[in-house]
């Protein structure tokens, strides 16, 4: 007799007051400013800091108290006129899992573009932690993924670029007298607690940090594991797992452990990962970081090392982490390889560590503008020629004279000025990471500042290379998105005296062949691919399948990672409703589902299978229809009818829809 079971697919879905404080007096006249050559950029920060190139740096701190509001405009008074930061503290107000993005506005407007909204981050941390650190086991020994819950705790952060072209706080003129400052909700809120318009102070060259008077410390070798940070400023820094070496800290051949953080989730500037370590002694200590950076070819991904909240010295402001295929231990360093010393005090101290974009910053935003100049450029041309259907056919009229040059004044003096930022920019590139690297940036730039200067010297060849022209600027705008990413996946890192030798990766041939030959008969485990068994004998469990290679396919994460979302829900919030005990089990696809239904072995639900599948094994009297059972018109009222209709059969529903597709609108 034929068994019959259940195919089930499910939704996954799981800012009154004023102050003052005083200072000295400031000399600086802002009427001397507006002869001041601005930079030929549409980067409005750039501008305004031309514009106030000759002001004074602000003195002092103007606190204001907030009252923890979440909006409202306060006014201050300025004893000092110069160009101050602005500092803020603020707990995060329960909400979404998004970043807290704020309307800026300082006597009644934004000062610039880069500066009328900003964003702040909110603070996660890993939900659950077992008494040995580490994370839950399921009921099959495999560590389990926290899921991350957000700390409404008060911190404090500068305004930054929300555009991200600049890193470290943004700078606000304030003239002597009195102001006001407004902050208003953009996207989630949060408790405003105080505002301070100060100076940050730039860390100082490490040739001034340190000091040969401090001691070293001896014999200490302080490893911490990456993949247990204590605090994340964002809900995407979740633990990471690589199961292909031996040397991975903690690494298991047949089961699973959360033993790395990064990659592709920690890519992006502003992304801050921290870390308590408890220091044994005073004294000087070297850093070095176990890492595997993979996905950024012939280029750098850069981190800043704060300790207690500050950079120490600049250098730690942009370590560099190059591109190689495995994993690589490097240290905080000079270019000459000699590490650098960090002083800490006995105790516990906060080591953060942040994506930035580092010494890419000024080439990149350098492109970034050349980018929009010469859209805007191409934008007044088409107006005039109109342009191409497609990059295969041609549409302009190629016999006419369209005198680009006269009918857009500037176009010829501006090309040829692109052109040559173009060459300089291309420079810089090479130089940073030598001729031929930096990604196809140098030749692009390159192709584009040529064809520039073939326009310049004959305007009427424009329309008809104008779709080369417009596909290097689009080949340019990817490489600059790109380049943003900051891509690094990171197994631990150490702080260790300079008496003890440097940490080294680990591992050997002989290790990796033993771990490799445990992995190849763990694999023929018959508990390899469950997630979660239970051996309560009073009560059959229902057995649960999921297809790993259609759970794959909709979604960038790995199919277990989210089949382990499923069993958490399942274990948390399914089996205590209804008492009822769940085994889910990974198979390679539907065509295992099939088979296994024709040897008599079929599970009694699957997830996440085939659209054809349900309806298929239905017609073979494999399946039983949902509609007699309990709740079913409730569960479908959830779905469009339609959505229903490829899972139906002579009258029967055999499955529910896991997504539904429906077109969108979107205007301007």
């Amino acid at each position: 007799m034929k068994k019959r079971f259940v195919v089930l697919t499910a939704a996954l879905a799981v800012t009154l007051a004023c102050a003052s404080c005083s200072a000295g007096n400031a000399g600086w006249n802002p009427e001397a400013v507006s002869n001041t050559p601005l930079p030929h950029t549409d980067d409005a920060y750039a501008r305004y800091l031309a514009q106030y190139s000759s002001a004074p740096q602000g003195l002092g701190e103007i606190f204001i108290d907030t009252q923890n509001q979440q909006q409202g405009e306060w006014r201050f008074s300025v004893p000092n006129a110069g160009l101050y930061h602005l500092e803020i503290t603020y707990r995060a107000v329960e909400g979404r899992v998004n970043d807290i993005e704020t309307f800026l506005l300082i006597d009644g407007e934004a000062p610039y573009k880069n500066a009328e909204m900003f964003v702040l981050p909110r603070l996660w941390a890993d939900e659950t932690q077992t008494v040995n650190g580490r994370f839950p086991l399921d009921a099959a020994g495999n560590e389990t993924r926290p899921r991350q819950a957000e700390l409404f705790e008060a911190q404090t952060s500068f305004v930054t670029d929300s555009l991200g072209k600049y890193s470290g706080p943004l700078s606000f003129y304030l003239s002597e007298g009195s102001h006001t400052v407004s902050l208003a909700p953009r996207l989630e809120r949060a408790e405003f607690i105080s505002l301070c318009f100060r100076r940050s102070e730039s860390p100082v060259p490490y040739s001034e940090y340190y000091q040969p008077s401090r001691s070293d410390s001896s014999g200490q070798m302080l490893v911490l594991e990456a993949e247990l940070a204590g605090l994340k400023s964002s809900n995407t820094l979740f633990p990471t797992y690589d199961k292909s070496r031996a040397s991975i800290s903690p690494s298991h051949p047949a089961l699973t452990r959360y033993n790395t953080i990064g990659r592709d989730t920690w890519n992006k500037p502003g992304q801050t990962l921290t870390y308590y370590a408890e220091v044994p002694q005073d004294g000087y200590y070297h850093l070095a970081f176990k890492v595997k950076q993979n996905m950024k070819r012939g280029m750098y991904s850069t981190r800043a090392v704060y300790v207690d909240g500050e950079i120490p010295f600049a250098e730690l402001g942009g370590v560099r982490f190059p591109n190689q295929p495995a994993w690589y231990v490097t240290g905080a360093a000079d270019d000459a390889g000699a590490p650098y010393k960090i002083f800490l005090t006995k105790g516990r101290h906060a080591i953060s560590i942040e994506a930035v974009l580092g010494a890419e910053e000024e080439p990149l935003r350098e492109a970034d503008s050349l980018v929009a100049e010469m859209n805007e450029w191409y934008r007044k041309i088409i107006v005039i020629t109109g342009s191409n259907a497609d990059s295969s056919r041609v549409t302009l009229d190629l016999n006419r004279d369209f005198l680009l040059d006269l009918k857009i004044p500037g176009l010829i003096d501006a090309f040829a000025a692109i052109s040559a930022r173009l060459d300089k920019c291309a420079a810089d590139i090479n130089a940073l990471y030598g001729e031929g690297s930096g990604g196809n940036a140098g030749t692009v730039m390159a192709e584009l500042a040529q064809q520039l200067r073939v326009f310049v010297d004959d305007p009427d060849k424009i329309p008809a290379r104008l779709e080369n022209y417009y596909g290097g600027i689009s080949s340019m705008a990817t490489w600059v998105l790109e380049m943003r990413s900051q891509p690094l996946e990171m197994d631990w890192f150490a702080l260790y005296s300079p008496d003890v030798s440097a940490p080294e990766a680990g591992g050997n041939f002989f290790s990796q062949l033993l771990y490799r030959t445990q992995m190849f008969f763990s694999s023929f485990s018959g508990g390899y691919n469950a997630l979660g068994v239970t051996a309560d004998k009073a009560q059959k469990p229902l057995e649960v399948w999921v297809s790993l290679s259609d759970i794959s396919s909709g979604s960038t994460a790995s199919g277990r990672d989210q089949a382990n979302v499923i069993k958490r829900l399942i274990d948390g919030m399914f089996t205590p409703a209804t008492g009822i005990k769940v085994n889910l089990s990974l198979i390679s696809g539907s065509n295992v589902l099939m088979q296994a239904i024709v040897a008599g072995r079929g599970p009694d639900a699957a997830m996440v299978v085939s659209r054809d599948v349900p309806v298929n094994l239905a017609m073979r009297g494999a399946l039983v229809p949902l509609d007699n059972f309990e709740g079913f018109e409730s569960a479908a009222d959830n779905f469009m009818p339609g959505a229903l209709t490829p899972y139906q059969y002579e009258g029967g529903t055999y499955a529910l829809p896991e997504t539904q597709s429906f077109d969108m609108l979107f205007y301007r």
